[in-house]
């Protein structure tokens, strides 16, 4: 599935899923902007290493519609699109009641992932951020069951806040428009 990821203001964005086989769709503006990574690149990392199969991208690839993408518009007519939209919110409401339990260690593991990764930041005001967050990641990480406290191992988190550093240093880059191409 081909994820792009638009900067579409200075401190906004959009993301367009192509899941194969399957129309396209679109959540825009995204929340939870950040100048350094959108919140959506930290979840569609935490699940590919993860393997979140029903995580929020693995509902996408499945057609689903993660509560909150909307189809792209295209050449249908109004009640050809109001139908299709009608058939993408509930196929998304069943992949989201199947995979409940992936997308609730999603969002555990992106603020941990997240926390760890401004711990280590050379930068001041990202150690300064996890910092003020170490209160809630713990609560977070407490909140975790043993298997996901396995899943979460060092090594792990290593690994996905190196791929956060490589995909933070292509977000930065980027003017207003421009896109990162996620797979």
């Amino acid at each position: 599935m081909l994820v792009t990821i638009t900067r579409t203001r200075s401190r906004g964005y959009g993301i367009r899923v192509a899941p194969p086989g399957l129309p396209a769709l679109e959540m825009s503006p995204a929340p939870s902007y950040d100048e350094l990574l959108p919140h959506d690149v930290v979840h569609f990392v935490v699940e590919e290493e993860l393997r979140l199969a029903g995580g929020i991208f693995g509902q996408l690839a499945a057609g689903g519609d993660a509560g909150t993408f909307r189809l792209v518009p295209g050449a249908e007519s109004p009640r050809d699109r109001a139908r299709a939209q009608r058939r993408l919110r509930e196929r998304g409401e069943r992949l989201h009641r199947e995979g409940r339990a992936d997308t609730e260690f999603s969002e555990r593991a992106a603020t941990i992932c997240h926390h760890a990764w401004l711990a280590r930041s050379t930068r001041r005001e990202d150690r300064e951020r996890a910092e003020q967050g170490a209160a809630f990641v713990e609560k977070t990480r407490a909140a975790c069951s043993a298997a996901e406290r396995a899943a979460l191992s060092e090594e792990t988190i290593e690994r996905i806040c190196r791929r956060f550093d490589e995909l933070s240093a292509r977000w930065v880059k980027l003017a207003v428009g421009e896109s990162l191409e996620l797979r």
